[in-house]
């Protein structure tokens, strides 16, 4: 019985890994004039970050299309703002074993435990002002870093991604 609860528990945990969500998180200054910002352009994104320039330039793709929505425009000179974007990785580990109650308390069965690890993301975009040069918005999505998807899903993942990012975007003041 109990290697049949244990394949149940880790394809569930497969299945809720597949389906990772994306947490998604926003800051701004409150202080700035949010709706004189008319155009934008893309920062330079360093070799070192170490993102492929196929993802960059869906990224930058996926963010035009969220920001023309919003009525803005991407131009080559003289923007209002610039955006700078900022990618880590790092390994993350969960332990999932048959855990359960009694009438003396919280148990787990180690005999059974098992470590499944991943790839955690964390994506940053850094909306500054040309003008000052001072950072007005950061957005900030993190979730499993997926890389056994098509490019097809890949461009869904980024875009779905590029909404939520900017669904806070300008902020309600």
């Amino acid at each position: 019985m109990k290697p049949i609860r244990l394949l149940i528990i880790s394809s569930l945990i497969v299945v809720a890994f597949g389906c990772s969500s994306i947490t998604v998180q926003y800051d701004y200054d409150s202080k700035a004039d949010f709706t004189n910002l008319k155009t934008f352009s893309f920062m330079p994104v360093p070799e070192e970050a170490n993102i492929s320039t196929l993802n960059v330039k869906r990224v930058q793709d996926a963010l035009c299309t969220q920001l023309e929505l919003k009525g803005l425009a991407m131009v080559s000179e003289n923007p209002d703002f610039l955006i700078a974007m900022h990618l880590t990785k790092k390994k993350k580990k969960i332990v999932v074993g048959n855990m359960g109650y009694s009438t003396s308390g919280y148990f787990s069965d180690s005999a059974f435990a098992h470590e499944f690890e991943y790839e955690e993301g964390t994506f940053v975009l850094d909306f500054v002002d040309t003008q000052s040069k001072e950072l007005i918005w950061r957005g900030i999505a993190m979730g499993e870093v997926r890389t056994d998807i098509s490019s097809e899903e890949r461009v869904e993942r980024i875009n779905v991604i590029s909404q939520d990012l900017l669904s806070n975007f300008p902020p309600a003041k």
